[in-house]
């Protein structure tokens, strides 16, 4: 895994995942970590980026949010008609950790649950939950918000998985 190349290869994500949640744990530090993984090219841009699949670029924002009977570390970003939401139950002393997400469908849009929400402008049939996937917050700080989602599928109305991204990232600089 050390120093592996971009885009990050998948069959690598768990043991990355594993080690990072270690080290959010407390259990290695920061140069133990670089010393068995390197230097990952696991961070995009700013917004929430699947490869050439997804780039969500616009109307970036990110911090912690009461939604849903919850309180959720977000990120939002948008790229016309389509907007992002990726949001966990994460802690605001340690909002950093590895969080699976959610198999919600439409009906579950409103409870307190970790999940990934695709909107569409005009046509809500386009609109996707996610059904299945993990979520990586790397980074929280007042300069940045950043982590990794890996094996994101997402569903439509009628509860069929429709798409899905082995790996992606998201970056919010200076979150609110």
């Amino acid at each position: 895994m050390k120093d592996a190349g971009s885009p990050f290869p998948v069959d690598r994500a768990l043991p990355y995942i594993k080690i990072k949640l270690l080290e959010g744990l407390g259990l290695v530090d920061a140069a133990q970590v670089e010393r068995c993984v390197g230097q990952p090219a696991l961070e995009g841009p700013p917004g929430i980026h699947f490869g050439d699949a997804a780039n969500l670029g616009q109307n970036i924002k990110g911090g912690f949010v009461d939604l849903d009977e919850g309180h959720f570390l977000g990120v939002l970003a948008s790229a016309a008609p389509y907007q992002m939401l990726v949001r966990v139950l994460a802690s605001e002393r340690q909002p950093r950790g590895v969080f699976r997400l959610d198999d919600i469908g439409l009906f579950g849009i409103n409870a307190a649950t970790n999940a990934v929400l695709l909107g569409h402008d005009t046509d809500p049939l386009r609109a996707r939950t996610s059904a299945r996937g993990l979520v990586l917050v790397t980074e929280y700080s007042p300069q940045r918000l950043a982590g990794s989602i890996f094996f994101l599928m997402l569903r439509n109305a009628a509860g069929l998985v429709t798409d899905s991204f082995p790996f992606g990232t998201f970056r919010v600089d200076n979150p609110q």
